[in-house]
């Protein structure tokens, strides 16, 4: 009872607003990376691309390509490291130069100081050795374990694998009447894969026997067709 008390205003001061900064959701704040790193990306790309990665689950990753202006998205991957690796791989496989990391999981990469964000150039993507499996990059573990995959430098005949950063896709062909058509032969079914329904673009030719030759970016068979 406050009654003798003789109050003629309200005992409990009025709450106080909050002054602490409300924290920017997971979507914005790649958003704002995403303008920062990629410029040339227009308002609506940047916010589709920061709500797909939001939505996206497991473990996952978000890399672009600042001077060809792009973005690139890994995810359901088995742990973090993996899929920071697999996304800038990937990433500079397809635009055909290193990226820039933006965010891994929850969490965001802080933006440079001086504005000027590292590219990361990943040894995988511009490996022009033998066929080894442990080379080809962004593949997930288990399909570097494929029996066509592990078996490649064994196959017998006339052989080569195609390529497509997307997922880490490998498709391999042994065995053909001709280089060249194993060759068209490994362009073709990556190309046609229904797994890919034919998403970003064509697929590259990764091997040629056992010379991978990823680094050149050939969209067509290398070896010319048998003289008549």
């Amino acid at each position: 009872m406050v009654l003798p008390s003789r109050l003629s205003a309200p005992l409990t001061p009025p709450a106080t607003q909050s002054t602490a900064p409300v924290s920017s959701s997971l979507r914005e704040t790649l958003s704002a990376r995403l303008a920062a790193a990629v410029p040339n990306l227009t308002e609506k790309v940047r916010e589709e691309r920061a709500r797909e990665y939001e939505a996206a689950r497991d473990h996952k990753a978000q890399s672009a390509s600042p001077e060809t202006p792009g973005t690139w998205r890994t995810a359901t991957r088995p742990n973090a490291g993996d899929t920071e690796t697999a996304s800038l791989e990937q990433c500079q496989v397809f635009f055909g130069k290193p990226c820039v990391l933006l965010a891994v999981d929850e969490a965001v990469q802080p933006a440079p100081a001086n504005g000027d964000w590292p590219r990361r150039d990943m040894a995988r993507a511009r490996y022009a050795g033998n066929f080894d499996p442990e080379q080809i990059p962004g593949l997930r573990p288990v399909v570097r374990e494929r029996a066509d995959i592990a078996n490649y430098r064994s196959a017998p005949g006339s052989k080569a694998a195609a390529y497509h950063p997307g997922g880490g896709r490998v498709f391999v062909v042994s065995g053909a009447a001709t280089q060249r058509a194993a060759e068209e032969e490994a362009l073709k079914s990556c190309n046609v894969a229904p797994t890919r329904n034919a998403a970003d673009g064509s697929c590259f030719l990764y091997a040629v026997g056992d010379q991978v030759v990823l680094p050149r970016r050939l969209k067509e068979p290398l070896t010319h067709e048998p003289a008549r």
